[in-house]
């Protein structure tokens, strides 16, 4: 492990050292940055402050205030973080990063965002390595005009499939030439493609309700109610 800060001061034998200003700490691929650490040099732990940045290429953690452990790659942070991951953005007030693993664990309510989605939830984990999401407490997932609301969610990113659980509500507006109509598909288990833009829906206790929503040039509402 290397340390580097403007000023450093060492107590208890040279074991624990306080590091002020432009402070980085480098452990084989990660890298710290902040503006001070308190470092122990016997569990290897470090307690960041004020632009606290640690991780590497491909995965890397923002936050105002950090823990950082170099023997175990684990980061806990509070006080608001952002992890930027292979293309994905994850926002949340707490939680924590394991920079060897790539994965995250959050308080929320969180964020994750790419390219095509936005998912939101109460908590959550998200695996880099399979770029797979599991999402717990009002969880909502918004892809291009879709909106898919849950009570639990797994999305796997690579694929832009979703398996939804609890009380599920999947809302499809018409597209930009059918913006009269909107579809929309209730039930308590939901398997989602959004590359194939199909959905399946089923319920516990009875069948799943599909409404589709048509309104006229007056603003008048045909509402057409479907069981299956």
């Amino acid at each position: 492990t290397s340390l580097r800060a403007a000023r450093a001061t060492l107590t208890n034998g040279r074991r624990n050292a306080v590091l002020e200003g432009s402070v980085r700490i480098i452990s084989g691929d990660d890298t710290l940055t902040a503006d001070r650490v308190t470092y122990d040099a016997s569990t290897k732990q470090a307690i960041a402050t004020g632009s606290v940045r640690i991780g590497a290429e491909g995965g890397i953690l923002f936050a105002p205030r950090a823990t950082y452990n170099s023997r175990d790659k684990r980061a806990t942070f509070e006080g608001g973080g952002r992890i930027l991951q292979d293309g994905a953005e994850l926002l949340a007030p707490s939680g924590t990063y394991e920079t060897e693993r790539r994965f995250a664990e959050l308080d929320g309510p969180l964020s994750l965002r790419d390219s095509v989605t936005t998912l939101t939830a109460a908590r959550g984990t998200y695996d880099a390595r399979s770029r797979r999401a599991d999402m717990v407490g009002s969880v909502r997932l918004v892809r291009e005009m879709d909106r898919l609301d849950a009570d639990s969610l797994v999305y796997f990113r690579r694929t832009e499939r979703a398996r939804a659980f609890g009380q599920v509500v999947l809302d499809r507006p018409g597209t930009d030439a059918d913006s009269l109509r909107r579809g929309l598909l209730f039930g308590s288990r939901l398997v989602y493609d959004g590359q194939a833009e199909t959905a399946s829906m089923t319920a516990d206790g009875g069948p799943a309700l599909a409404a589709l929503l048509e309104r006229d040039s007056t603003g008048t509402v045909d509402t057409t109610l479907v069981r299956a």
